[in-house]
């Protein structure tokens, strides 16, 4: 017997809940009263996250093999903590970490949390679709030259990218593997956007197969488990398989969610039993919706060749709707999506709209898409709302990653005193805070970094854009002793 199907039968049963949760599996919001007589606690038969003996580690262990990894758990508080808890057992030691530039804000939470010193690899940004490239392995061996130069012996250390990108972008991890392991650096990869890879040829290969030693994966944005449900994957002997679990504890709730647990053991034996039929029925509607955008005007859709030599391979599932070359404003085109035509998109930058596709999606979606993105592609008045002024648009040598200089130890920036400026007055202070579009979650500055004229000319484009920036709405916090 699944996970889940224990949860169903154990909801039938006539037991009485002298237990949590407190509505009793009984009093229920009109139309959740099935996933409520499921919503259980640590009783009989439910096996315990943090000591998983039975059921939960049949699951666990169901998981690892479907993906191919040594050890596999299951994860309730999303990639987030999953990352927070891989990150805490790979630097423990030694306070080294090497990540890319444009890991997500986690990451820099990490840092900040557990005191580590990093050192940043930037990625090269695609001029033609303002979207980062991947990293190069070359990169990856520079930065560890940077980090533990030759001679020294670190206790520890990691190397953190994420692949594949909110954009789809993927990194050559089996080459980044080897250089991290030639000098006892862990390689932990953010693969948040990747449960779906293993499943069909069509897609990349996961880093689960290429060497990593921790990835992390979030099972309810390209599979059909539900929101806030992750995979924390386990390889090789660089990682202490026994700091791994401890931190898991530390991280994650002592109260996980059977329900959330459930839906992923649901979703892993869905993926056996139908991942072959459901793959391949949406990877052909996929090919031909990607032909189709092509052939609009507006839109472009970037491939893998349009990228250069960081970017080792592309996630097609992401559609990457670019207006870059006609200089509209992706945030009123994801507008214009939701409120003339009601479709939603995942996030928009200033110079494109990401619609996310999954095997969750049916040919009427697809249709539906293909004739919007038609009669959009046509339609003057969206073009109108959608022209960027002169002051919105940025050139390619703009946009780069801005490189910040780290002027005081980011645990004492982010918890130390701070104050409240008017953005205009921030250039030369020091950040005391994350500042980032939300989504992708990617800060522009972190704690303990220098606030520069570039840094804050790009911030400025993002808010006349018409985006919500977190950690800035026209101010932002600074360390209040550092000027």
């Amino acid at each position: 017997m699944t996970l889940f199907e224990f949860l169903k039968a154990y909801g039938e049963r006539d037991l009485y809940p002298f237990h949590m949760p407190g509505h009793k599996r009984r009093l229920a919001p009109p139309g959740l009263e099935n996933v409520y007589r499921m919503d259980v606690t640590e009783v009989e038969g439910t096996d315990d996250l943090h000591n998983a003996q039975g059921i939960l580690k049949d699951a666990q262990d169901f998981a690892a093999r479907l993906y191919g990894s040594e050890e596999t758990y299951f994860v309730v508080n999303g990639s987030t903590g999953a990352l927070l808890a891989a990150i805490a057992a790979a630097c423990c030691g030694s306070g080294r970490i090497i990540a890319a530039r444009n890991c997500h804000a986690s990451v820099y939470h990490a840092i900040e949390v557990l005191q580590l010193n990093p050192v940043y690899i930037y990625p090269e940004i695609n001029g033609k679709f303002a979207i980062a490239e991947g990293i190069r392995p070359e990169a990856v061996r520079e930065a560890i030259r940077k980090a533990a130069p030759a001679g020294s012996r670190p206790l520890a250390g990691a190397v953190v990218i994420t692949s594949p990108t909110y954009p789809g972008v993927v990194s050559d991890i089996r080459k980044i593997a080897q250089i991290c392991h030639e000098s006892g650096f862990a390689l932990i990869v953010d693969e948040a956007h990747g449960a779906h890879l293993p499943f069909s040829n069509y897609f990349p290969e996961s880093a689960v197969s290429c060497g990593a030693d921790l990835v992390i994966q979030s099972t309810h944005k390209t599979l059909p488990a539900m929101t806030q449900t992750a995979l924390l994957h386990v390889n090789g002997k660089l990682v202490d398989r026994q700091r791994v679990r401890d931190m898991l504890d530390v991280f994650e709730s002592s109260s996980p969610s059977y329900i959330l647990m459930g839906s992923i053991d649901a979703s892993m034996h869905m993926m056996q039993e139908r991942g072959g039929e459901l793959f391949d029925t949406y990877t052909r509607r996929l090919t031909r919706l990607r032909a189709q955008i092509h052939e609009l005007r507006h839109f472009e859709l970037p491939e893998a060749e349009d990228f250069g030599r960081g970017t080792f391979d592309l996630d097609r599932s992401k559609l990457v709707l670019s207006v870059r070359r006609h200089r509209l404003n992706g945030a009123a085109a994801a507008d214009w999506l939701r409120r003339v035509y009601h479709l939603e998109t995942e996030m928009a930058e200033p110079d494109y709209v990401l619609a996310m596709t999954t095997v969750g999606d049916d040919e009427a979606g697809f249709a539906r898409l293909i004739a919007v993105l038609r009669a959009m592609d046509t339609d003057h008045a969206f073009m109108d709302a959608a022209a960027l002024r002169p002051d919105q648009y940025l050139d390619a040598e703009d946009l780069e990653m801005p490189e910040m200089r780290q002027v005081m130890p980011s645990y004492k920036a982010a918890f130390g005193p701070a104050e409240e400026i008017e953005l205009d007055r921030a250039v030369g202070r020091c950040s005391a805070g994350c500042i980032y579009l939300y989504p992708p979650d990617v800060p522009i500055a972190a704690p303990g970094e220098e606030i520069t004229e570039e840094t804050v000319r790009i911030i400025r484009r993002w808010l006349r854009c018409g985006f919500q920036v977190r950690g800035c709405d026209g101010r932002v916090r600074v360390v209040k002793d550092y000027a």
